[in-house]
Protein backbone atom coordinates (compact mmCIF):
# COMPACT_ATOMS: atom_id res chain seq x y z
CA UNK A 1 0.00 0.00 0.00
CA UNK A 2 1.80 3.43 -1.24
CA UNK A 3 0.53 6.73 -0.07
CA UNK A 4 1.90 9.68 -1.54
CA UNK A 5 0.39 12.79 0.39
CA UNK A 6 -0.10 15.99 -1.23
CA UNK A 7 -2.56 19.05 -0.57
CA UNK A 8 -5.86 18.36 -2.82
CA UNK A 9 -7.93 21.75 -3.10
CA UNK A 10 -11.96 21.67 -4.11
CA UNK A 11 -11.44 23.41 -7.42
CA UNK A 12 -10.91 22.49 -11.21
CA UNK A 13 -8.38 23.80 -13.70
CA UNK A 14 -4.84 24.76 -12.01
CA UNK A 15 -4.49 24.97 -8.51
CA UNK A 16 -1.69 27.28 -6.72
CA UNK A 17 -0.70 25.46 -3.42
CA UNK A 18 0.49 27.29 -0.45
CA UNK A 19 3.43 25.80 1.27
CA UNK A 20 3.72 24.32 4.31
CA UNK A 21 5.89 25.62 7.34
CA UNK A 22 6.59 22.41 8.90
CA UNK A 23 7.07 19.59 6.48
CA UNK A 24 9.12 19.48 2.91
CA UNK A 25 11.29 17.45 0.73
CA UNK A 26 13.99 19.60 -0.14
CA UNK A 27 17.16 18.78 -2.96
CA UNK A 28 20.41 20.72 -2.22
CA UNK A 29 22.95 21.59 -4.95
CA UNK A 30 25.87 21.62 -2.74
CA UNK A 31 29.28 21.73 -4.98
CA UNK A 32 30.06 19.32 -7.67
CA UNK A 33 27.42 16.95 -5.72
CA UNK A 34 26.66 15.56 -2.47
CA UNK A 35 24.82 13.09 -0.52
CA UNK A 36 23.54 12.88 3.48
CA UNK A 37 24.43 9.51 5.11
CA UNK A 38 23.57 10.19 8.70
CA UNK A 39 21.44 12.97 10.61
CA UNK A 40 20.41 14.13 14.42
CA UNK A 41 17.49 16.36 14.54
CA UNK A 42 18.18 19.02 16.86
CA UNK A 43 16.05 20.79 19.84
CA UNK A 44 15.07 23.69 17.62
CA UNK A 45 13.46 21.61 15.06
CA UNK A 46 15.97 21.88 12.40
CA UNK A 47 18.73 19.06 12.01
CA UNK A 48 22.79 18.52 11.33
CA UNK A 49 23.47 16.43 8.90
CA UNK A 50 26.32 14.64 7.59
CA UNK A 51 27.59 13.01 4.36
CA UNK A 52 30.15 13.94 1.47
CA UNK A 53 30.42 16.42 -1.06
CA UNK A 54 32.65 16.64 -4.32
CA UNK A 55 34.30 20.18 -4.10
CA UNK A 56 36.85 20.55 -7.29
CA UNK A 57 40.25 20.30 -7.13
CA UNK A 58 39.49 18.16 -3.55
CA UNK A 59 37.53 15.56 -4.63
CA UNK A 60 35.17 14.09 -2.20
CA UNK A 61 35.00 15.85 1.54
CA UNK A 62 33.59 15.46 4.50
CA UNK A 63 29.92 17.05 4.72
CA UNK A 64 28.45 19.06 7.97
CA UNK A 65 25.06 21.00 7.03
CA UNK A 66 23.13 22.18 9.95
CA UNK A 67 19.53 23.47 8.39
CA UNK A 68 16.66 25.31 10.86
CA UNK A 69 12.97 23.86 11.40
CA UNK A 70 12.32 24.50 7.64
CA UNK A 71 15.28 22.94 6.17
CA UNK A 72 16.63 26.20 4.90
CA UNK A 73 20.82 26.20 5.07
CA UNK A 74 22.38 28.01 7.93
CA UNK A 75 25.70 26.75 7.51
CA UNK A 76 27.71 23.63 6.01
CA UNK A 77 31.50 22.64 6.57
CA UNK A 78 33.50 20.65 4.66
CA UNK A 79 36.58 18.85 5.95
CA UNK A 80 39.10 16.54 4.48
CA UNK A 81 42.20 15.51 1.99
CA UNK A 82 42.08 14.18 -1.56
CA UNK A 83 40.64 10.71 -1.44
CA UNK A 84 37.26 9.10 -0.69
CA UNK A 85 36.12 11.41 2.63
CA UNK A 86 33.14 10.85 4.15
CA UNK A 87 30.65 11.19 7.34
CA UNK A 88 28.47 8.27 7.64
CA UNK A 89 27.01 8.62 11.28
CA UNK A 90 26.31 11.37 13.27
CA UNK A 91 24.54 11.35 17.49
CA UNK A 92 24.30 13.37 20.42
CA UNK A 93 26.73 13.25 23.14
CA UNK A 94 25.85 14.27 26.73
CA UNK A 95 27.22 17.15 27.06
CA UNK A 96 25.28 18.97 24.06
CA UNK A 97 27.86 18.36 21.36
CA UNK A 98 28.03 15.51 18.49
CA UNK A 99 30.38 13.05 17.70
CA UNK A 100 30.66 12.14 14.11
CA UNK A 101 32.51 9.06 12.06
CA UNK A 102 33.63 7.93 8.89
CA UNK A 103 36.77 8.26 6.51
CA UNK A 104 38.98 10.72 6.38
CA UNK A 105 42.82 11.17 5.03
CA UNK A 106 42.85 7.54 3.96
CA UNK A 107 42.32 6.66 8.10
CA UNK A 108 39.39 5.34 10.19
CA UNK A 109 38.11 9.09 11.49
CA UNK A 110 36.30 10.13 14.55
CA UNK A 111 35.47 13.87 16.03
CA UNK A 112 33.66 15.38 18.40
CA UNK A 113 32.18 18.91 17.00
CA UNK A 114 30.24 21.51 19.06
CA UNK A 115 26.81 23.52 17.52
CA UNK A 116 28.86 25.47 14.65
CA UNK A 117 30.63 22.63 13.76
CA UNK A 118 33.55 23.48 15.23
CA UNK A 119 35.84 20.60 15.64
CA UNK A 120 36.79 19.72 19.61
CA UNK A 121 39.19 16.58 19.04
CA UNK A 122 39.62 14.24 16.55
CA UNK A 123 40.15 10.64 16.54
CA UNK A 124 42.24 9.07 13.55
CA UNK A 125 44.06 5.38 12.39
CA UNK A 126 44.99 3.33 9.85
CA UNK A 127 41.88 1.44 9.20
CA UNK A 128 38.21 1.09 7.32
CA UNK A 129 35.21 3.69 7.56
CA UNK A 130 34.12 3.91 11.13
CA UNK A 131 30.28 3.17 10.18
CA UNK A 132 29.12 3.35 13.46
CA UNK A 133 29.86 5.23 16.93
CA UNK A 134 27.89 5.06 20.18
CA UNK A 135 28.27 6.78 23.49
CA UNK A 136 28.96 4.35 26.49
CA UNK A 137 26.84 4.61 29.94
CA UNK A 138 31.01 5.61 31.03
CA UNK A 139 30.96 8.62 28.48
CA UNK A 140 33.46 6.94 26.42
CA UNK A 141 32.75 5.74 22.93
CA UNK A 142 32.87 2.73 21.10
CA UNK A 143 33.02 2.57 17.55
CA UNK A 144 33.06 -0.32 14.82
CA UNK A 145 34.72 -0.46 11.70
CA UNK A 146 34.24 -3.88 9.44
CA UNK A 147 36.86 -6.34 11.58
CA UNK A 148 37.38 -4.50 14.55
CA UNK A 149 35.82 -1.72 17.71
CA UNK A 150 37.93 0.28 19.34
CA UNK A 151 36.84 1.96 22.71
CA UNK A 152 38.50 5.86 22.98
CA UNK A 153 37.72 8.00 25.71
CA UNK A 154 36.50 11.30 25.88
CA UNK A 155 39.39 13.04 24.86
CA UNK A 156 39.44 10.85 21.64
CA UNK A 157 42.53 8.70 23.16
CA UNK A 158 42.20 5.25 22.19
CA UNK A 159 41.75 2.46 25.56
CA UNK A 160 41.63 -0.68 23.59
CA UNK A 161 40.79 -2.45 19.92
CA UNK A 162 39.50 -6.11 19.94
CA UNK A 163 39.63 -7.48 15.94
CA UNK A 164 36.67 -10.04 15.94
CA UNK A 165 37.30 -13.27 15.75
CA UNK A 166 34.21 -14.20 12.91
CA UNK A 167 34.15 -13.06 9.94
CA UNK A 168 31.48 -10.04 8.47
CA UNK A 169 31.91 -6.65 7.93
CA UNK A 170 31.02 -5.25 11.10
CA UNK A 171 28.67 -1.81 10.55
CA UNK A 172 26.33 -1.01 13.58
CA UNK A 173 26.62 -0.91 17.54
CA UNK A 174 24.03 -0.92 20.05
CA UNK A 175 24.34 -0.51 24.42
CA UNK A 176 22.23 -2.88 26.26
CA UNK A 177 20.81 -1.94 29.44
CA UNK A 178 23.58 -4.26 31.25
CA UNK A 179 26.31 -1.91 29.60
CA UNK A 180 27.47 -4.84 27.07
CA UNK A 181 27.87 -4.04 23.48
CA UNK A 182 25.69 -6.23 20.30
CA UNK A 183 27.81 -5.25 17.00
CA UNK A 184 25.95 -6.14 13.88
CA UNK A 185 27.85 -7.34 10.49
CA UNK A 186 27.76 -8.64 7.08
CA UNK A 187 29.46 -11.88 6.24
CA UNK A 188 29.62 -12.52 2.18
CA UNK A 189 29.08 -16.12 1.35
CA UNK A 190 28.66 -16.23 -2.76
CA UNK A 191 26.27 -15.66 -3.60
CA UNK A 192 24.58 -13.94 -0.70
CA UNK A 193 25.15 -12.39 2.46
CA UNK A 194 24.33 -13.59 6.31
CA UNK A 195 23.80 -11.74 9.15
CA UNK A 196 26.46 -12.30 12.33
CA UNK A 197 26.73 -10.96 16.14
CA UNK A 198 28.75 -9.95 18.40
CA UNK A 199 27.65 -9.55 21.90
CA UNK A 200 30.99 -7.74 23.98
CA UNK A 201 31.63 -6.06 27.78
CA UNK A 202 33.01 -3.17 28.25
CA UNK A 203 36.27 -3.83 28.20
CA UNK A 204 36.10 -6.16 24.84
CA UNK A 205 35.39 -9.60 26.30
CA UNK A 206 33.74 -12.01 23.53
CA UNK A 207 30.43 -13.02 25.69
CA UNK A 208 28.79 -14.72 22.40
CA UNK A 209 28.66 -14.83 18.69
CA UNK A 210 26.38 -15.86 16.77
CA UNK A 211 26.79 -16.72 13.26
CA UNK A 212 24.27 -16.90 10.53
CA UNK A 213 21.45 -14.68 12.61
CA UNK A 214 18.39 -15.71 10.75
CA UNK A 215 18.23 -16.51 7.21
CA UNK A 216 21.03 -17.16 4.43
CA UNK A 217 20.28 -14.34 2.36
CA UNK A 218 19.44 -11.65 5.42
CA UNK A 219 22.10 -8.47 4.99
CA UNK A 220 21.47 -5.71 7.81
CA UNK A 221 22.56 -1.65 7.54
CA UNK A 222 20.96 -0.62 10.61
CA UNK A 223 20.56 -1.71 14.37
CA UNK A 224 18.82 0.05 16.87
CA UNK A 225 17.86 -1.21 20.57
CA UNK A 226 14.46 -1.54 21.44
CA UNK A 227 11.83 -0.39 24.15
CA UNK A 228 12.41 -3.62 25.57
CA UNK A 229 16.39 -4.20 25.41
CA UNK A 230 16.16 -5.89 22.05
CA UNK A 231 17.77 -5.36 18.40
CA UNK A 232 16.20 -4.27 15.71
CA UNK A 233 17.67 -4.50 12.20
CA UNK A 234 16.85 -3.58 9.38
CA UNK A 235 17.93 -4.49 5.88
CA UNK A 236 17.35 -6.71 2.81
CA UNK A 237 16.42 -10.33 1.80
CA UNK A 238 17.56 -11.03 -1.11
CA UNK A 239 16.32 -14.27 -2.52
CA UNK A 240 16.42 -15.24 -6.48
CA UNK A 241 17.05 -11.70 -8.63
CA UNK A 242 15.61 -9.04 -6.27
CA UNK A 243 16.15 -7.77 -2.57
CA UNK A 244 12.72 -7.32 -0.59
CA UNK A 245 13.06 -4.72 2.51
CA UNK A 246 13.79 -6.91 6.21
CA UNK A 247 12.93 -5.69 9.36
CA UNK A 248 14.72 -8.31 12.23
CA UNK A 249 13.86 -8.55 16.17
CA UNK A 250 17.11 -10.44 17.94
CA UNK A 251 16.86 -10.65 21.78
CA UNK A 252 19.70 -10.31 23.95
CA UNK A 253 21.04 -13.58 23.59
CA UNK A 254 21.31 -13.40 19.66
CA UNK A 255 17.87 -15.62 19.04
CA UNK A 256 15.37 -14.12 16.34
CA UNK A 257 12.26 -13.25 17.45
CA UNK A 258 10.75 -12.43 14.06
CA UNK A 259 11.82 -11.35 10.65
CA UNK A 260 9.23 -10.16 7.86
CA UNK A 261 9.77 -9.46 4.46
CA UNK A 262 8.08 -6.78 2.76
CA UNK A 263 6.14 -7.16 -0.76
CA UNK A 264 6.99 -3.65 -3.25
CA UNK A 265 3.72 -3.60 -5.29
CA UNK A 266 6.15 -3.35 -8.08
CA UNK A 267 6.99 -6.88 -9.15
CA UNK A 268 10.77 -7.97 -9.10
CA UNK A 269 11.76 -4.40 -8.19
CA UNK A 270 14.49 -4.76 -5.23
CA UNK A 271 14.26 -2.35 -1.81
CA UNK A 272 16.00 -2.28 1.06
CA UNK A 273 15.88 -0.86 4.57
CA UNK A 274 19.22 1.40 4.92
CA UNK A 275 18.04 3.05 8.29
CA UNK A 276 15.03 2.41 11.28
CA UNK A 277 13.93 4.33 14.57
CA UNK A 278 11.89 2.58 17.41
CA UNK A 279 9.43 5.46 18.83
CA UNK A 280 7.87 5.55 21.78
CA UNK A 281 4.45 3.63 21.31
CA UNK A 282 6.80 0.32 20.36
CA UNK A 283 6.21 1.17 16.47
CA UNK A 284 9.10 1.30 14.64
CA UNK A 285 10.00 3.71 11.04
CA UNK A 286 12.05 2.80 8.65
CA UNK A 287 13.26 4.28 5.13
CA UNK A 288 15.40 3.10 2.45
CA UNK A 289 14.78 2.77 -1.19
CA UNK A 290 11.73 1.43 -3.40
CA UNK A 291 12.24 -0.62 -6.21
CA UNK A 292 10.07 1.28 -9.40
CA UNK A 293 8.87 0.00 -12.69
CA UNK A 294 10.77 2.60 -14.15
CA UNK A 295 14.03 1.38 -12.84
CA UNK A 296 14.56 4.22 -10.72
CA UNK A 297 14.06 3.87 -7.26
CA UNK A 298 12.12 5.91 -4.67
CA UNK A 299 12.76 6.93 -0.82
CA UNK A 300 10.05 5.62 1.33
CA UNK A 301 9.36 5.65 5.20
CA UNK A 302 7.56 2.36 6.30
CA UNK A 303 6.03 2.16 9.76
CA UNK A 304 5.19 -1.21 11.23
CA UNK A 305 4.17 -2.19 15.10
CA UNK A 306 5.96 -3.94 17.31
CA UNK A 307 5.28 -7.27 16.07
CA UNK A 308 6.81 -6.10 12.42
CA UNK A 309 3.10 -5.78 10.67
CA UNK A 310 2.36 -3.14 8.26
CA UNK A 311 0.49 -0.11 9.68
CA UNK A 312 1.27 2.14 6.58
CA UNK A 313 4.05 3.02 3.85
CA UNK A 314 5.00 6.09 1.49
CA UNK A 315 7.09 6.38 -1.18
CA UNK A 316 8.60 10.32 -2.12
CA UNK A 317 9.70 9.93 -5.83
CA UNK A 318 11.32 12.45 -7.19
CA UNK A 319 10.57 12.69 -10.98
CA UNK A 320 13.36 12.04 -13.41
CA UNK A 321 15.64 10.99 -10.81
CA UNK A 322 17.28 8.10 -8.71
CA UNK A 323 16.68 8.39 -4.99
CA UNK A 324 16.85 6.56 -1.83
CA UNK A 325 16.70 7.38 1.96
CA UNK A 326 19.56 6.38 3.92
CA UNK A 327 18.82 7.46 7.57
CA UNK A 328 15.62 8.24 9.08
CA UNK A 329 14.66 9.83 12.82
CA UNK A 330 12.54 11.10 15.22
CA UNK A 331 12.39 15.14 15.69
CA UNK A 332 10.45 16.12 18.25
CA UNK A 333 6.64 14.72 19.09
CA UNK A 334 5.30 15.54 16.13
CA UNK A 335 7.95 15.18 13.35
CA UNK A 336 10.03 12.19 11.35
CA UNK A 337 13.22 13.33 9.41
CA UNK A 338 15.49 11.30 6.54
CA UNK A 339 17.96 12.30 4.79
CA UNK A 340 19.33 10.54 1.52
CA UNK A 341 20.80 11.44 -1.87
CA UNK A 342 18.81 11.91 -5.76
CA UNK A 343 20.90 11.33 -8.64
CA UNK A 344 19.15 12.69 -11.61
CA UNK A 345 18.68 10.89 -15.07
CA UNK A 346 20.11 13.70 -17.20
CA UNK A 347 23.69 12.78 -15.51
CA UNK A 348 23.64 16.23 -13.34
CA UNK A 349 25.41 15.87 -10.18
CA UNK A 350 23.97 13.95 -7.07
CA UNK A 351 21.77 16.21 -4.57
CA UNK A 352 21.29 16.01 -1.28
CA UNK A 353 17.85 15.18 -0.26
CA UNK A 354 16.30 16.38 3.16
CA UNK A 355 12.59 15.16 4.01
CA UNK A 356 10.76 16.06 6.87
CA UNK A 357 7.41 14.63 7.76
CA UNK A 358 4.32 14.54 10.42
CA UNK A 359 4.36 11.08 12.32
CA UNK A 360 2.09 9.58 9.35
CA UNK A 361 4.65 10.37 6.94
CA UNK A 362 2.90 13.18 5.34
CA UNK A 363 4.36 15.86 3.53
CA UNK A 364 1.56 19.37 3.51
CA UNK A 365 3.95 21.33 1.22
CA UNK A 366 4.20 20.56 -2.42
CA UNK A 367 5.77 21.21 -5.69
CA UNK A 368 5.52 24.58 -7.37
CA UNK A 369 1.85 25.04 -9.54
CA UNK A 370 2.55 24.54 -13.57
CA UNK A 371 2.05 28.08 -14.98
CA UNK A 372 2.53 27.27 -18.38
CA UNK A 373 1.03 23.63 -18.81
CA UNK A 374 -1.53 22.08 -18.29
CA UNK A 375 -4.05 19.09 -17.98
CA UNK A 376 -7.45 18.59 -19.07
CA UNK A 377 -10.03 16.29 -18.00
CA UNK A 378 -13.02 14.89 -20.15
CA UNK A 379 -15.85 14.32 -19.33
CA UNK A 380 -16.25 16.10 -16.23
CA UNK A 381 -18.41 14.87 -14.79
CA UNK A 382 -17.87 11.54 -16.34
CA UNK A 383 -19.66 8.38 -16.83
CA UNK A 384 -17.65 4.78 -16.74
CA UNK A 385 -14.53 6.50 -18.38
CA UNK A 386 -12.37 9.58 -18.28
CA UNK A 387 -9.82 11.03 -20.44
CA UNK A 388 -6.93 13.56 -19.28
CA UNK A 389 -5.60 15.37 -21.86
CA UNK A 390 -1.90 16.10 -21.19
CA UNK A 391 -0.19 19.87 -23.25
CA UNK A 392 3.16 19.69 -21.61
CA UNK A 393 5.97 21.80 -22.45
CA UNK A 394 9.22 20.02 -24.15
CA UNK A 395 11.97 18.86 -21.18
CA UNK A 396 9.70 16.80 -19.55
CA UNK A 397 10.03 13.33 -20.24
CA UNK A 398 7.83 11.50 -17.05
CA UNK A 399 4.91 12.95 -14.34
CA UNK A 400 2.83 10.53 -12.09
CA UNK A 401 -0.93 10.59 -12.31
CA UNK A 402 -2.99 10.38 -9.04
CA UNK A 403 -6.74 9.92 -8.19
CA UNK A 404 -7.59 9.85 -4.48
CA UNK A 405 -11.39 9.59 -3.46
CA UNK A 406 -12.47 12.26 -0.67
CA UNK A 407 -10.94 10.39 2.16
CA UNK A 408 -7.57 11.27 0.58
CA UNK A 409 -7.41 6.86 -0.14
CA UNK A 410 -5.66 6.33 -3.46
CA UNK A 411 -7.21 4.45 -6.48
CA UNK A 412 -5.39 5.02 -9.36
CA UNK A 413 -1.60 5.76 -9.86
CA UNK A 414 0.04 6.05 -13.18
CA UNK A 415 3.18 7.00 -14.31
CA UNK A 416 3.15 8.28 -17.50
CA UNK A 417 6.04 8.29 -20.09
CA UNK A 418 4.07 10.78 -22.84
CA UNK A 419 3.47 13.91 -21.18
CA UNK A 420 1.94 15.19 -24.51
CA UNK A 421 -1.86 13.22 -25.26
CA UNK A 422 -4.42 11.43 -24.10
CA UNK A 423 -4.50 8.55 -21.10
CA UNK A 424 -8.28 7.69 -21.18
CA UNK A 425 -8.94 5.27 -17.95
CA UNK A 426 -11.82 3.45 -16.72
CA UNK A 427 -13.88 4.07 -13.74
CA UNK A 428 -16.64 1.61 -14.39
CA UNK A 429 -16.05 -0.21 -11.01
CA UNK A 430 -15.86 3.29 -9.14
CA UNK A 431 -18.23 4.68 -6.93
CA UNK A 432 -19.99 7.73 -7.82
CA UNK A 433 -19.07 10.97 -6.14
CA UNK A 434 -16.00 13.36 -6.14
CA UNK A 435 -12.24 12.13 -6.80
CA UNK A 436 -9.19 14.27 -6.49
CA UNK A 437 -6.88 13.88 -9.54
CA UNK A 438 -2.88 15.27 -9.77
CA UNK A 439 -0.42 15.31 -12.13
CA UNK A 440 3.22 15.69 -10.76
CA UNK A 441 6.17 16.36 -13.05
CA UNK A 442 10.51 17.58 -12.09
CA UNK A 443 8.24 21.28 -12.86
CA UNK A 444 5.59 21.23 -10.67
CA UNK A 445 1.94 20.07 -10.21
CA UNK A 446 -1.67 20.47 -11.54
CA UNK A 447 -4.63 19.21 -9.38
CA UNK A 448 -7.94 19.44 -9.70
CA UNK A 449 -11.38 18.00 -9.21
CA UNK A 450 -13.38 14.88 -11.19
CA UNK A 451 -16.68 14.15 -10.63
CA UNK A 452 -18.27 10.75 -11.35
CA UNK A 453 -21.95 10.13 -11.89
CA UNK A 454 -23.88 7.46 -13.62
Amino acid sequence: MKRIKIIFALMLGLVYIAPAQTTFYKQYDLNQGSAGYSLQPIDDGGAMIVGSTTVEGQGKQMLIMKTNETGDTLWTKTYGGEGDDHLECIRNTSDGNFIVSGFAYYQSYVAKINTTGDTLWTFQKEGNSVKSVVQTFDENYAIVRNSSTIKIDSYGEELWLKDFSIEGEFNNIVELEDNSLIYVGNEEVEPFYRINLVKMDQTGNVIWEKIEVGYFGHKAYEAQISLDNNIYIGGSNFGGNYAQPLLMKVDTSGQVVFWKTYENDEPFQSSIFYSLIQLNDSSTVMTGRMGESNGSPSPFVQKTNQEGDLLWMDTYPILESSSEGYCVRQSGEEHLMVTGRSVPWAGSLTKLIFLKTNMDGAITSSPSPLAKEALKVYPNPAGKKVTFICTLANGIHEGILELRNTAGVLIKRITLKKLNGEKTISTNRWAPGIYFYTLRTARGVVTGKLILAR
